[in-house]
């Protein structure tokens, strides 16, 4: 399994790989409040997906966007909950 990590920009991860999505993936991200980094395990299985999970490190509530493409792959974004997208 190849997997490619382009970072768009400080928030955003595309993952591109030569195989299905269907397989947990972990990454490392950092907190858009308090900028720790932090491990984030992602499941590509559910395709487009959004969900809010806190930081382990601040506790404060992150948004986490996942949005599948054919061509791109995974683009995964993590931003505070109170930034629009």
């Amino acid at each position: 399994m190849t997997i490619r990590y382009v970072f768009v920009t400080a928030a955003t991860h595309i993952l591109q790989r030569d195989c299905l999505l269907n397989a947990l993936e972990s990454i490392s991200e950092h907190c858009p409040y308090c900028g720790e980094a932090i491990e984030l395990l992602l499941d590509s299985s559910a395709g487009d997906d959004e969900y809010v999970e806190d930081c382990e490190v601040c506790c404060r509530p992150m948004t986490i966007a996942l949005s599948l493409d054919e061509e791109l792959g995974l683009t995964v974004r993590v931003y505070a909950e109170n930034e629009a997208f």
